[in-house]
């Protein structure tokens, strides 16, 4: 087995990301509470994924903690890496359906090594045939987020 190659996070948990050597997945560091939220969800996560198979959810496969001497309880979770792909990635964004400080601001706009957020994106993109239809009831049928967010939007055309 090879090396990890480390990464801070770019976001306010301060989360450390490690990648495995083939670069298709990742772990990384989740706070206490984090930790707490997602294990009471994760059943219905899992009934969720098994449901909706190509959801655009994240996909967990390890929800684990470690007791470190000296430095206490560390949560993790391992999860698929979405940027391994043979493809070039022009833009990445963070999404989490919110409007709260959900921007990189104008300082940042134009950089391409930032990871933009929810209301950094302002394009609409093409999904045809059957995968809108899928991608459409999928969304339809998805827990919606409490607290403000933004609207479901559906209007992708077709073919």
């Amino acid at each position: 087995m090879g090396s990890l190659s480390e990464l801070f996070s770019e976001g306010k948990s301060g989360a450390f990301f490690y990648y495995s050597n083939d670069g298709l997945y990742l772990i990384k560091t989740i706070p206490h509470r984090e930790a707490l939220s997602l294990g009471r969800m994760l059943l219905r996560y899992l009934a969720h994924v098994r449901a909706n198979p190509h959801t655009l959810l994240p996909r967990y496969y390890g929800f684990h903690r470690l007791q470190l001497p000296n430095a206490g309880k560390v949560h993790f979770v391992v999860m698929a890496n979405v940027f391994s792909t043979e493809r070039r990635i022009h833009e990445r964004y963070d999404l989490k359906g919110s409007y709260l400080g959900r921007t990189v601001g104008a300082a940042n706009a134009d950089d391409t090594d930032v990871v933009r957020k929810d209301l950094d994106l302002k394009r609409q993109f093409y999904i045809g045939g059957t995968r809108r239809d899928a991608l459409i009831e999928q969304m339809r049928r998805q827990p919606r987020p409490q607290g403000p967010s933004l609207p479901l939007r559906t209007s992708c055309s077709r073919s």
